[in-house]
């Protein structure tokens, strides 16, 4: 069995967070490409800000 680091589990939920954005706004009927480009990136708590959801 694989453990796996804090790290790799946040970039892991942070991309299926991303995948699931996009599949609602296909749903509704959306351009999931133009709504990413608009949303925010999250980013490491080492770069001094952070989104909040």
């Amino acid at each position: 069995m694989k453990f796996q680091t804090l790290e790799e589990k946040k970039a892991y939920f942070a991309t299926v967070r991303r995948r699931n954005y996009a599949a609602s706004l296909r749903l509704e009927g959306l351009d999931p490409a133009a709504a990413e480009r608009k949303q925010p990136r999250v980013t490491s708590p080492q770069s001094g800000w952070q989104v909040k959801a």
